[in-house]
């Protein structure tokens, strides 16, 4: 009688570790995988759940045009396309309605000729104090390119560094 309930325990264990878990958000809404989170330790009550995508357009039988997302892994090094359609989803959680900002940096080194030319943006692209807000940013995949470094800042008013996601780093070939 154990013998056949431990057979029975082990199949219902094998059974259960080869299932996928599909992870939701506080909304009921499935998380891509692979995404991150990452939160300011301070006790501001700022957290955000973070993803990549690039996209891969692909024609359906009537000839129009659907976009299939892959979901990257942020510390792989990517290589893509001139114009690929790559993203940033980030979802911020503001618990005590803070004042934030938010900044996209992104570091570029070009190759011209035998030199290579560094660069570097900054861009502020949003203030909020919403308990909850949704960011979607395109990176740069417009010319191409040997290294890219592409970085998201979270700080308070007065420029104080709340958190930082990244740095995504890519290619961009012909």
């Amino acid at each position: 009688m154990i013998r056949k309930m431990l057979i029975v325990f082990c199949l219902a264990m094998l059974l259960a570790c080869t299932q996928k878990v599909n992870l939701v958000d506080s909304f009921g809404r499935p998380v891509p995988d692979p995404s991150y989170r990452t939160s300011d330790i301070s006790g501001t009550g700022l957290s955000s759940i973070f993803y990549f995508v690039k996209y891969e357009k692909k024609k359906d039988m009537d000839g129009s045009s659907i976009l299939t997302p892959s979901y990257l892994e942020w510390r792989k090094k990517h290589i893509f396309k001139v114009g690929d359609e790559v993203e940033i989803f980030i979802e911020m959680y503001n618990t005590k309605e803070i004042e934030y900002l938010v900044y996209d940096r992104i570091a570029v080194d070009v190759k011209i000729g035998q030199f290579t030319d560094s660069s570097m943006r900054t861009n502020r692209n949003s203030m909020s104090n919403q308990s909850y807000r949704q960011y979607r940013f395109i990176i740069p995949t417009g010319m191409k390119a040997e290294n890219v470094m592409y970085m998201v800042d979270i700080t308070n008013p007065e420029g104080g560094m709340l958190f930082h996601i990244g740095p995504f780093k890519y290619s961009i070939e012909d």
